[in-house]
Formats: C-alpha cells, sequence, structure tokens
C-alpha cells in the first residue's frame, strides 16, 4: 500500500512545472528513483546472469554541465543479491531544449551476500569488491524540475575470493553492465 501510494506521489510530482529555472543550473540537486537489469559478465556459482534491480540516487550540479552522484541499487539473481554504493561524475554535453547527453565514471563499492548451500548445514558467505564504472546516459526534460532519463555502464570490480562452507573458494562479484531507467526530481 506504501509503495503505491509513494508512486503515484513521485510520478504526479514529475508533472509539475515548477519555476526554479534550468535543471542544470549550478547549485541544483537532483534525487530520483532507477530501475533496470544488472547484467554480470558471468554466472556465479550457479545464480542467474541478470536480474531486475532497484535503487535511488541523489546528485548536486557542482556546476551547468557537471553533477556530482551519490547512488544505491540492489538485485536479487537467486541465492545471491547484489548491493552497490556508486560515488560518479556526469559531465554534460550536446544539450537540445528537452534532451541532455552525459558520460559518467566514478567508484563503486560492492557487496554480495550469498546462501551457500553446498553442505548439509547452509551458511551465509559475502563476497565485497571495489569496482571502476564508464558510462553513458540520455536524459529527458518532462518539466523543469523533472525528466526520465536511460543509463547504461561498465562496473569493472577488483574482486577477491570467498572461501564456501566445503572449503572451496569463489568469486562471489563480478564485472557488470547495467542499463537503468532514472525518474528524478530537481530542487
Amino acid at each position: 500500500m506504501f509503495r503505491t501510494k509513494f508512486s503515484y506521489l513521485f510520478f504526479s510530482l514529475l508533472l509539475l512545472n515548477g519555476s526554479q529555472g534550468s535543471a542544470n543550473e549550478e547549485g541544483a540537486f537532483r534525487f530520483g528513483l532507477s530501475a533496470g537489469n544488472v547484467l554480470f559478465s558471468s554466472d556465479i556459482q550457479g545464480t542467474s546472469k541478470g536480474a531486475i534491480g532497484f535503487g535511488g540516487f541523489g546528485s548536486f550540479f557542482a556546476s551547468d554541465e557537471m553533477a556530482l552522484n551519490l547512488g544505491y541499487f540492489t538485485s536479487s539473481h537467486g541465492d545471491l543479491k547484489h548491493h552497490e554504493i556508486n560515488i560518479t561524475m556526469n559531465y554534460y554535453f550536446g544539450g537540445y531544449d528537452a534532451l541532455f547527453w552525459h558520460f559518467l565514471g566514478g567508484v563503486s563499492f560492492v557487496r554480495n551476500p550469498y546462501r551457500d548451500t553446498t553442505t548439509v548445514q547452509p551458511a551465509d558467505v559475502e563476497g565485497s569488491a571495489m569496482g571502476i564504472i564508464a558510462g553513458l546516459g540520455g536524459e529527458f526534460r518532462v518539466s523543469e524540475q523533472a525528466g526520465l532519463s536511460l543509463v547504461g555502464y561498465l562496473n569493472k570490480v577488483f574482486p577477491s575470493e570467498t572461501q564456501l562452507s566445503n572449503g572451496n573458494k569463489v568469486t562471489l562479484v563480478k564485472d557488470t553492465f547495467n542499463v537503468m531507467l532514472n525518474a528524478f526530481l530537481n530542487f
């Protein structure tokens, strides 16, 4: 019930036309929700490679062309859960009236809890890694205060091995390619 009301309120606000000027003004803030595909470079312990991920983000425009972002995304791949915190920078170029393109780059911190069922007594183990993000996105302004964006990025991680209950070592964090649809409000 709460999700339905929150979604209705959020998307209703997208249709409002505010009077605070351009969305890419220096000093502006942006908050949004994300949903999209999280695709691992290869399967992890028999889990699915791809899954739908959800999350949110906040941005601060340091200049008209540059935004600093902090985001959190999560997805479920069977026995493996994927959690990602991103710190990125968007550089905007080639803007038109309603469509703006941007490059993005930054770092990520990934944590993947896994339910190890290789032994009689299942156990929870976890893999974590840091990564480097690079991607491209385009955003469409619904109004001066709201918009939608489609972003694709590669998250190249530097994983470590995790020991399972049976003594085997596995890599629970792999590179991901993410395609996210974002809905945002500017303040």
